[in-house]
């Protein structure tokens, strides 16, 4: 089975705003600060160590994720301008007829 898609370059667009919000927002997360009272309150524990490996793993989760969306942005921007240099090669030809 095959269809067709349609997705207007405004949609895109602003796709690509909201995407580029969400990366923004994910870097401004301080998902390490919480775990800090852990390490300070028991230092040289295992929980202590446990905590700190956390942080660590959920700060660079949260980039990662970051980095997705910004990847995400430029796929729906880049698509965005495609299909409006698309129309207006279309629009161009057309015209010319």
């Amino acid at each position: 089975m095959s269809g067709t898609l349609v997705v207007g370059s405004g949609v895109l667009e602003e796709l690509g705003t909201q995407f580029g919000r969400a990366a923004s927002g994910l870097r401004d997360l301080d998902v390490a600060s919480p775990l800090g009272g852990v390490e300070v309150a028991v230092p040289g524990s295992a929980t202590s160590l446990a905590a700190a490996t956390v942080a660590l793993r959920l700060g660079a989760a949260t980039q990662v994720l970051g980095d997705r969306a910004d990847a995400l942005v430029d796929a729906a921007r880049g698509t965005a301008a495609s299909y409006a240099a698309g129309d207006a090669r279309t629009q161009a030809r057309m015209v010319a007829r």
